[in-house]
């Protein structure tokens, strides 16, 4: 059977922009293991075990541009993972911050504390308008402004910084 990551955990980057990764998720990723950007609905990293198993999830292909940009990567020897230069800029507002990282059952995320909570509270929002359009298909309202809501609501969270130097 196979095991689940799960947890969330907030660990800062060192000097080096390398990340500790939890101890109960270090077990895991044995060998080298692979990373890329996410930004289906806001900037992240995903971390896997395998090119393969990213594939399967996710999908998507690798040799198109605006893909993923997996890169084979292995912690260091405390249980560290060396990000890079963009993949630290991929999902960070300030130069040293705190990240998140989340446990997602198949794969572990890394976020921006920030922006994981602007998702989540769009998602929320977003759940919240898919039981109103439940309800008005049972009792036959309108529900065109609540589609064009929720359509707002998924366009992905672009940093603040990124908004500033007008990319």
């Amino acid at each position: 059977m196979e095991k689940l990551l799960m947890g969330e955990y907030v660990h800062r980057l060192d000097e080096k922009n390398r990340l500790s990764i939890p101890s109960s998720m270090r077990k895991i990723f044995t060998n080298d293991f692979v990373i890329c950007r996410q930004h289906f609905i806001g900037p992240y990293l995903s971390i896997y075990q395998s090119l393969d198993k990213l594939k399967e999830e996710t999908g998507l292909s690798f040799n198109k541009p605006g893909s993923l940009y997996p890169r084979d990567i292995s912690l260091d020897q405390p249980g560290r993972v060396p990000l890079s230069c963009i993949e630290t800029e991929h999902i960070c507002q300030e130069a040293s911050p705190e990240l998140t990282i989340v446990g997602a059952l198949s794969h572990i995320e890394i976020w921006e504390p920030n922006i994981l909570m602007e998702v989540r509270s769009r998602l929320q929002k977003i759940d919240s308008h898919r039981l109103k359009i439940k309800l008005y298909q049972e009792y036959g309202r309108e529900i065109d402004s609540i589609l064009l809501e929720i359509e707002s609501l998924m366009e992905p969270i672009v940093f603040e910084k990124r908004r500033k130097n007008g990319s």
